[in-house]
């Protein structure tokens, strides 16, 4: 038995926090549990979303076999109630006389965890795992994160390059295991990252609204079965399933060795997208939807960016509004 579905999500409504493009210090007015200023938690509509995200879970048709989640607080928060109801109703069938099943852990994954652009300065890390485990209870002690970004940031290249290689340990692993479905919690940019990867079509410019990336949207993708004639390339049933705007564009080969149509890999590049950031669950539709500039690097000069787009100007404090922001923004 080998994996079939791989749903993708991303986070809830967050609190805001804003970086120093000069010194890289972060700061946030409100401060999740594990006291880092970027991992800030999630608002009480998020929570909500949280919870309307794990109602709507429980019901697929097939169940999810198992979770990976960037560690920053907000993804966990935001998966953590859909595993406590998943654990609750198999013991619920165990107590009544059904089967044994195992507990639903979440697999804290780095290669999945946020994306911070290129800079100067050391950029935020997730709590340690003592701690995460001490605030959600279901993190598996044992897995171990196979890809971990670099601290200095990463080109847009480099984060393919990143997702590409962590989506894979995933797809082996949760195939070696016996695994068909399995979400993934994530942030915005790697949402959009891992879309491009699995479907192995990548837009000319980054900055393409191919993939969705709203709070709780639900992405699914399926993985067809191979094309005898074209062998781990894309066959005609994939490119047909391709976000809105994937093909249109047009697509060129992914850089740093990302796969694609005939590129050697086998686990992606082929996957079928079936929805594209859903929200048809939330009460709230689509909200704070986030895509690339084509700008996502830390300059000396740029001004002080905050949650919402705002950002301030270093020398002269005159705050001005930017549409997209590189960090702090609605993609954390």
């Amino acid at each position: 038995m080998s994996l079939e579905t791989i749903y993708v999500v991303r986070h809830g409504f967050r609190c805001t926090w804003s970086v120093n493009p000069v010194t890289g210090e972060t700061t946030a007015s409100i401060l999740s549990p594990t006291g880092i200023p970027a991992d800030p938690p999630l608002t009480a509509h998020g929570v909500d979303q949280s919870k309307e995200l794990a109602t709507h879970l429980i019901a697929l048709e097939k169940p999810i076999d198992a979770v990976y989640s960037s560690p920053y607080y907000r993804c966990l928060q935001t998966i953590s109630p859909f595993v406590k109801r998943t654990n609750d109703r198999r013991r619920s069938s165990s107590e009544d006389g059904g089967g044994a099943l195992s507990p639903l852990t979440v697999r804290a994954e780095r290669g999945i965890s946020e994306f911070f652009g290129t800079a100067h300065f050391d950029h935020p890390v997730p709590a340690d795992k003592p701690l995460l485990q001490r605030l959600f209870p279901e993190i598996n002690e044992a897995y171990q994160s196979r890809v971990v970004p670099c601290r200095r940031g990463e080109s847009i290249e480099d984060l393919y390059g990143r997702v590409r290689s962590a989506v894979e340990n995933i797809i082996e692993q949760c195939d070696a295991e016996g695994h068909r479905t399995v979400i993934l919690c994530t942030h915005a940019a790697v949402v959009i990252a891992l879309g491009r990867v699995l479907t192995g079509e990548f837009p000319k410019t980054v900055d393409v609204e191919d993939f969705g990336a709203f709070t709780c949207g639900l992405s699914k993708f399926r993985r067809p079965k191979p094309d005898p004639e074209l062998g781990h390339g894309v066959s005609e049933e994939s490119r047909g399933g391709l976000a809105t705007g994937a093909m249109e564009n047009g697509c060129r080969q992914a850089p740093n060795g990302c796969s694609v149509a005939g590129g050697g890999m086998q686990n992606t590049g082929n996957w079928v997208c079936e929805a594209n950031s859903d929200c048809s669950f939330l009460s709230g539709g689509q909200e704070r939807g986030w895509s690339f500039s084509g700008d996502e690097a830390f300059d000396p000069g740029d001004r002080i960016l905050a949650a919402g787009g705002v950002g301030q100007n270093l020398t002269n404090g005159i705050a001005a509004v930017r549409s997209r922001s590189r960090t702090g923004s609605s993609r954390l």
